[in-house]
């Protein structure tokens, strides 16, 4: 199985898809896996979090924000950042380092990044 990260903004009403996000690896047999999000307190952008599996790449081919070269080796975090109403993809970064990367949510629902 291949996992990919997504998001998506849905309407109230119905529960339609307004737009839908997807962000999987540069190779295909890679796993990106989405951990969670969060809306800015001025609901202008929403912020996407999780992990990117065995020394993969996000694949931002597709978008407008500078591409990711490299991973650092093992698994890596990413943090991506965007736009609440049309669903473009303003920012987006991965890291880590030789060692695997996990993401946890603190108490006060900020991020924690721990290495192993």
């Amino acid at each position: 199985d291949i996992f990919h990260a997504f998001i998506s903004k849905i309407s109230l009403d119905g529960l339609e898809p307004i737009w839908t996000k997807k962000l999987g690896a540069v190779r295909n047999s890679d796993h990106v896996l989405g951990i969670g999000c969060a809306v800015t307190p001025d609901g202008k952008d929403v912020y996407l979090a999780g992990t990117v599996k065995n020394n993969a790449v996000i694949d931002l081919s597709d978008e407008k924000v500078e591409p990711i070269k490299w991973s650092s080796g093992g698994d890596d975090i990413f943090v991506a950042k965007f736009d609440v109403d049309d669903g473009n993809l303003s920012y987006a970064k991965q890291m880590g380092s030789r060692a695997d990367e996990t993401l946890a949510r603190g108490g006060n629902g900020g991020g924690i990044v721990t290495d192993s």
